[in-house]
């Protein structure tokens, strides 16, 4: 017993010294900003809080190159790989179109709206970035918004706010098809790969095929060293399949970092979850948080706004922000 003891504590000093030296390297050389934020106390009382210092040093060692020490390097550390202990307004999300060859249950769009093939201009794109501050994580989502049509205009724009963070929301099949192509050399995205679950369920529930092109678009992404999370819409019809530990497992060895629960929202279903079960899931999955983070949005309006296609703000996904009951 007093062995072990020993040993936690000569490894809880050893992992503090280690991170002195890395704040201390960082700052006598040149990004001052990244040794001032690690320093912050009350963001490291919230890391600690939440994660404890042994599974964010769990964590921090798979990190992937695009978490560096540059400025939107950090901006990335803050809002997607941390993403619990940011202010409440975490995101604005844009999204680019309502087009979607594919027909997921539980999408938030109207079958008739995925049938669109606008697209937002570029101008407009520019403008809404524009106008909206630094520092917060931008979501670019649809319908799909990486297609083969859309993927030189989405790759254009984002190179050119290199200071500014963004989350790319898709099915992964444009990634899994042909690959991350000049995305690649992007240090300020994000991937968001959507999945509901095993190969059975996800495919039973998105459409077929499902499951392998977001594991492939994942392998892709890990390839080119950057980071991904999966995005996951459960119901009753998939709670427990996706937060088994085979599932969450299988997700985490795939290299994934965080798994963002999002809740299926339609009060005239008997599919719909119950706030008391999404408060039973979201407690459940925090035993996964050694190997992953787990997040769940419980409310429409959980800090953010909504950009649509043609530059129309709402403060949720469907516009009548239902919450659970």
């Amino acid at each position: 017993m007093k062995e072990n003891r020993l040993k936690k504590i000569l490894f809880f000093n050893a992992s503090l010294i280690i991170l002195s030296y890395l704040v201390i390297r960082e700052y006598l050389s040149k990004d001052v900003k990244t040794a001032k934020f690690l320093v912050s106390i009350q963001t490291v009382k919230g890391l600690i809080r939440r994660y404890g210092i042994i599974n964010l040093l769990r964590v921090a060692n798979r990190a992937p190159k695009n978490l560096n020490f540059s400025t939107s390097g950090i901006t990335l550390f803050k809002n997607a790989y941390l993403p619990k202990i940011q202010k409440p307004a975490l995101f604005t999300a844009i999204e680019v179109t309502n087009r979607c060859p594919y027909r997921c249950k539980g999408c938030y769009i109207d079958i008739a709206k995925r049938e669109n093939n606008y697209f937002m201009p570029e101008n407009l794109l520019r403008e809404s970035i524009k106008k909206l501050s630094y520092g917060s994580l931008i979501l670019i989502q649809g319908g799909e918004p990486l297609r083969k049509n859309s993927a030189e205009l989405l790759y254009r724009v984002i190179k050119d706010f290199p200071e500014q963070a963004f989350v790319i929301v898709t099915t992964g099949v444009y990634l899994s098809q042909y690959g991350l192509g000049d995305f690649k050399e992007l240090n300020n995205i994000v991937w968001s790969i959507s999945i509901n679950g095993t190969e059975e369920i996800s495919d039973k529930l998105r459409f077929k095929g499902s499951f392998k092109h977001a594991i492939q678009a994942m392998r892709n992404i890990k390839e080119a060293q950057q980071y991904f999370s999966a995005t996951v819409t459960i119901s009753k019809d998939n709670a427990q399949n996706a937060t088994s530990e085979e599932f969450v497992m299988f997700l985490a060895n795939e290299g994934v970092k965080e798994i963002k629960y999002l809740i299926l929202r339609n009060p005239t279903s008997d599919k719909q979850l119950s706030l008391k079960e999404v408060e039973y899931y979201d407690e459940y999955t925090k035993r996964y948080n050694k190997f992953l983070f787990t997040t769940f949005t419980r409310y429409e309006s959980d800090g953010y706004v909504i950009i649509d296609p043609y530059g129309n703000e709402r403060i949720d996904r469907t516009g009548n922000d239902k919450n659970l009951s």
